[in-house]
Formats: structure tokens, sequence, C-alpha cells
């Protein structure tokens, strides 16, 4: 059989020699990498021990920095809670040190929804509310900040609603007044209860 000129087999299986090495270190480093605690290795070239003879800091928790304030906008969207039935809370007050607007009274009438039964049919809730200071003010189910789920905008002062109705089918309901002024935002939640027939 004669020999292909150039044709070299010596050659061909050194490289493939020398691919098959290459190939087993790459994985042999991809193993040592993946083994390595990330916390060992320093990023970006930075220095895990002491510089010059200085101690650097280890921080406890305790001795980490505290957790900052929540800001006057974080107060005033803060959820209140759950009203007991026919009572009214403030959901939202207004930031510390600023005169905001004011819901002196929010009550509803019924308290209590007569139901037939549990599966279908609503009783009509009629809301009143004297407020001071407030822009605008919004009416919700189900939240403590109507402004941010609105069922209607409302008139903001002395007033009432009757557009909201309360469904069997539900054994409490919570709604909310929410008033909103120049500085700032509050609201007051009542609580309506099933009683079955």
């Amino acid at each position: 059989m004669s020999r292909i000129p150039g044709d070299r087999p010596d050659v061909r299986r050194r490289a493939l020699l020398g691919v098959g090495g290459l190939l087993i270190l790459l994985g042999l480093g991809a193993l040592v990498w993946a083994l390595i605690p990330p916390s060992s290795c320093p990023v970006g070239g930075a220095p895990t021990g002491s510089v010059s003879g200085e101690s650097s800091p280890s921080l406890s928790p305790s001795a980490a920095a505290p957790a900052p304030a929540p800001s006057s906008a974080n107060q005033m969207n803060a959820a209140s809670p759950t009203p007991e039935p026919g009572t009214s809370v403030t959901a939202a007050p207004v930031a510390p040190g600023e005169s905001g607007p004011v819901i002196t009274s929010f009550t509803v009438s019924p308290v209590t929804a007569q139901c037939r039964d549990e599966r279908a049919g609503t009783v009509p809730l009629t809301f009143a509310w004297t407020s001071e200071g407030a822009e605008h003010s919004w009416i919700g189910v189900g939240t403590t900040d109507a402004s941010l789920q609105p069922y209607a905008e409302v008139a903001p002062a002395d007033a009432a609603y009757t557009g909201l109705t309360f469904a069997c089918n539900t054994p409490q309901k919570v709604f909310t007044l929410t008033v909103e002024g120049e500085a700032g935002r509050t609201s007051r939640s009542v609580m309506v209860t099933r009683q079955l027939e």
C-alpha cells in the first residue's frame, strides 16, 4: 500500500493528543473554580488581609449601618389594622409635624347587613363623613387606601354616598374613605358584617 505524500499519521496523533490534553486541563480548571468558595477569591484584585499593619474592621450584624427611617410617603401609605365591625380607624396619617387633612367622622349604615342567605343578594349601604383640609377624596372596597384602589371619587367634605352595596356572599367587607390635601393624605375604614336572617 502506497502512502500519500504529505500524509503524516504521527503529526495528526500529536495534534489530537494536544487538543485532548487542553480539554482535560480546561475541565479541571472549571472544576477547581466551581469548588472554591467565592469568599476566598478577591474580586477585582482587592486585598483580603490587612494593609501596612492596619487591621480591617469586621462587620457584625449589630455593627451594620442602621436601616433608614421610613419616609413620610411610606408613613402615609402604611396599612391600618382591620377595623372592628362598625368602627373606623385612621389608615394613613399625615407625616409628623405637618397639618394635613383630617377625617372627623366616617360612618356606614347599616353596620350589620341582614341577608336571607349567603349565596346571593345585596344590601344597600349609606356612607357619611365630615373632613377638614381635603381637596380630593375617594371611597374604596377591600382596601385601606382608597386613593390607590378607588371605587368612586366623592365630595371631600361633609358628604354622603349611596353608590355601594354589601354583597351577601361575603361574611364581612372593609370600606375606606381616603382624603387628600396639600400636606398629605389620610384614610379611615369601617367594616360591615353579614348576619343571616
